[in-house]
């Protein structure tokens, strides 16, 4: 807690004790200038008694603090004023910019939404395409199936065809051996025939 001072100052030729926790170059200031303004006062009416023309003086300072007053609320309303344009600048400002921002939100939900029907339409088409590519797997899968038949078809052929093969080449042989013994017999009976 400050401690309260003690200032001594003179002001018309009377001293006097200032005490409280106030700068005392300001309160040796304020004596000063009330003695200008006395000794002014003084020489300017030198008519008025000492008490008039500290009653002046008094007048004078209560006018002039409230003239002070009215210009320090006049300032103050002004600034009032200003502050408060400058606020409604703002708000205004502020407003606009969630106008903007909003506007942005619909679009980009504009945008989520086509972008979902989008993802929509292609899962459809998926599922569309998933159906055709099951479709053409069961017909590879019976198809397949047949050419395996078909080897197993062919194998059998196949197989037959060796030995009919064999048979025949076997065939072949003995015909040829049959020939070969007509033949034989042929020379012999011309033989015989001579």
């Amino acid at each position: 807690m400050d401690e309260k001072k003690k200032i001594r100052v003179e002001i018309d030729g009377i001293n006097f004790a200032v005490s409280g926790n106030t700068d005392e170059k300001y309160v040796r200031d304020l004596a000063r200038y009330i003695n200008s303004v006395i000794e002014e006062n003084t020489r300017s009416k030198p008519y008025l008694s000492k008490l008039e023309g500290i009653i002046l003086l008094a007048l004078n300072l209560k006018d002039q603090l409230e003239k002070e007053k009215s210009k320090s609320q006049g300032l103050k309303e002004s600034m009032g004023a200003s502050y408060e344009a400058e606020n409604l600048k703002k708000i205004s400002a502020l407003e606009s910019k969630i106008k903007s921002l909003e506007k942005d939100l619909k679009d980009r939900d504009q945008d989520l939404r086509d972008y979902k029907n989008q993802v929509q339409t292609f899962d459809n088409r998926l599922a569309g395409k998933d159906k055709i590519i099951d479709d053409l797997e069961k017909q590879v899968a019976d198809q397949k199936a047949q050419y395996d038949s078909y080897i197993q078809d062919y194998d059998l052929v196949k197989n037959k065809l060796e030995i009919q093969e064999a048979l025949n080449f076997e065939r072949n042989k003995e015909i040829l051996n049959l020939k070969n013994s007509i033949r034989a017999l042929k020379e012999e009976i011309s033989k015989f025939e001579k």
